[in-house]
């Protein structure tokens, strides 16, 4: 039987320790699950993984006992970062991109987006839910890190891609005639990372910021996608192409 997994913020977690699991988990475990004391359970915070038997079950807080270590958050030798401009269907689409692997998002407020920053801000522990409870799903240890909304205007001013130093930036747009094969890149041991517009794409401004800042302009498919589309299906590519 598949045992259960719950996410737990603590990072100093002993074996043989007794640890309170997250709120928003009590009444799941409770009335959904039905789990009592003495139930094996699996315990995930971003670094590790570990095997616990609840202790206390409780309409206010449950705790458990942790038993052993499971599982140590493999290193990666690549690492991919979205750029996302502040789409409609992002519920939906960040806990697909948590799914296929990807490590850190950065939102992006470019011109012709149609939601406003204090939108996405207004919904950051809603994301954050939504990651962890995708997570438990799909056997992650960790979920993807929110690195914050910046304007795509302050990305040279502020000198966030340097401070990440990105080997690989791919600026995805319709509006690049060049071919372009990724599968002659080498991405092994690279920090990749990749921009993907709103509804409305990029504005010709924007494109002249990308093109300034050296970004690799790249069309990966034929037709125009919708942007949660060719967020999801590009990540899909490159995780093929770095297990490949």
């Amino acid at each position: 039987m598949k045992l259960r997994r719950f996410y737990i913020r603590s990072k100093n977690i002993k074996i043989g320790s007794e640890v309170q699991l997250e709120d928003f988990d009590n009444a799941h475990i409770k009335k959904v699950l039905r789990l009592k004391p003495g139930s094996t359970i699996v315990l995930f915070n971003g670094d590790k993984e570990y095997l616990a038997e609840l202790k206390k079950v409780t309409n206010k807080f449950v705790t458990a006992i942790v038993k052993s270590l499971k599982q140590i958050k493999e290193q990666q030798t690549s690492e991919i970062t979205l750029f996302l401009s502040l789409i409609k269907k992002l519920d939906d689409t960040i806990k697909i991109l948590n799914e296929l692997g990807l490590h850190k998002i950065y939102f992006l407020k470019t011109e012709y987006c149609q939601l406003k920053k204090e939108s996405i801000i207004q919904k950051m522990q809603r994301i954050e839910k939504i990651l962890i409870s995708s997570s438990k799903q799909c056997n992650r240890i960790d979920y993807i890190h929110i690195m914050g909304i910046i304007d795509f205007e302050d990305i040279q001013i502020q000198n966030t891609l340097s401070k990440e130093h990105f080997d690989l930036i791919y600026f995805l747009t319709p509006h690049c005639n060049q071919k372009f094969n990724l599968c002659t890149e080498n991405l092994a041991n690279k920090k990749i990372a990749y921009f993907i517009g709103p509804e409305g794409g990029f504005s010709e401004k924007e494109h002249t910021i990308a093109r300034n800042l050296g970004f690799k302009f790249i069309r990966p498919f034929e037709n125009i996608l919708r942007s949660e589309h060719a967020s999801t299906s590009f990540l899909c590519i490159l995780k093929y192409l770095l297990n490949n």
